[in-house]
Protein backbone atom coordinates (compact mmCIF):
# COMPACT_ATOMS: atom_id res chain seq x y z
CA UNK A 1 0.00 0.00 0.00
CA UNK A 2 2.59 2.55 0.91
CA UNK A 3 4.59 1.70 -2.43
CA UNK A 4 1.67 2.35 -4.27
CA UNK A 5 1.25 5.73 -2.30
CA UNK A 6 4.41 6.48 -2.92
CA UNK A 7 4.18 5.80 -6.97
CA UNK A 8 0.95 7.78 -7.14
CA UNK A 9 3.12 10.61 -5.49
CA UNK A 10 5.78 10.02 -7.89
CA UNK A 11 3.56 10.69 -10.88
CA UNK A 12 2.23 14.00 -9.60
CA UNK A 13 5.78 15.41 -9.31
CA UNK A 14 6.35 15.04 -5.63
CA UNK A 15 10.25 15.06 -5.22
CA UNK A 16 12.23 13.30 -3.01
CA UNK A 17 10.11 10.70 -0.25
CA UNK A 18 11.05 8.95 2.30
CA UNK A 19 8.58 6.60 3.71
CA UNK A 20 8.11 5.96 7.39
CA UNK A 21 6.76 3.52 8.89
CA UNK A 22 6.45 3.45 12.67
CA UNK A 23 3.86 2.15 15.18
CA UNK A 24 2.90 3.85 18.02
CA UNK A 25 0.46 6.63 18.88
CA UNK A 26 0.01 8.44 15.86
CA UNK A 27 -1.01 12.33 17.38
CA UNK A 28 2.30 11.69 18.74
CA UNK A 29 4.53 10.33 16.49
CA UNK A 30 3.37 12.82 13.93
CA UNK A 31 3.29 15.69 16.15
CA UNK A 32 6.17 15.39 18.29
CA UNK A 33 8.27 12.33 17.35
CA UNK A 34 9.20 12.21 13.44
CA UNK A 35 9.45 15.59 12.50
CA UNK A 36 12.50 16.30 14.70
CA UNK A 37 14.13 12.67 13.83
CA UNK A 38 13.87 13.31 10.36
CA UNK A 39 14.08 17.50 10.11
CA UNK A 40 10.82 17.95 8.45
CA UNK A 41 9.98 21.06 7.86
CA UNK A 42 5.82 21.05 7.00
CA UNK A 43 3.62 17.81 7.47
CA UNK A 44 0.81 18.32 5.37
CA UNK A 45 -2.58 16.70 6.06
CA UNK A 46 -5.89 16.25 5.41
CA UNK A 47 -9.44 16.72 7.24
CA UNK A 48 -12.04 14.31 7.68
CA UNK A 49 -14.60 17.14 7.86
CA UNK A 50 -16.33 16.06 10.72
CA UNK A 51 -17.98 18.68 12.71
CA UNK A 52 -17.28 19.22 16.48
CA UNK A 53 -19.64 16.54 17.91
CA UNK A 54 -18.51 13.88 15.71
CA UNK A 55 -15.01 14.72 16.78
CA UNK A 56 -15.58 13.94 20.05
CA UNK A 57 -15.49 10.49 20.62
CA UNK A 58 -12.73 10.10 17.92
CA UNK A 59 -10.51 13.42 18.52
CA UNK A 60 -9.09 14.83 15.48
CA UNK A 61 -5.78 13.97 14.33
CA UNK A 62 -4.84 17.29 12.56
CA UNK A 63 -6.00 19.24 15.38
CA UNK A 64 -3.80 17.77 17.47
CA UNK A 65 -0.74 17.96 15.20
CA UNK A 66 -1.38 21.60 14.83
CA UNK A 67 -1.58 22.39 18.34
CA UNK A 68 1.37 20.26 19.34
CA UNK A 69 4.01 20.13 16.68
CA UNK A 70 7.12 22.60 16.57
CA UNK A 71 6.77 22.41 12.57
CA UNK A 72 4.61 24.25 10.00
CA UNK A 73 0.90 22.10 9.11
CA UNK A 74 -0.65 22.78 5.98
CA UNK A 75 -4.16 21.30 6.72
CA UNK A 76 -5.93 20.61 3.29
CA UNK A 77 -9.58 19.94 3.11
CA UNK A 78 -10.81 17.13 0.91
CA UNK A 79 -14.12 16.62 -0.32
Amino acid sequence: MLNGYTDNAGRQCVGEMDVILQTGNPKQLLSEGIPPQENINLIVLDTTGLNALERIPVGSLSEYIVQNTQTDVLVVRTE
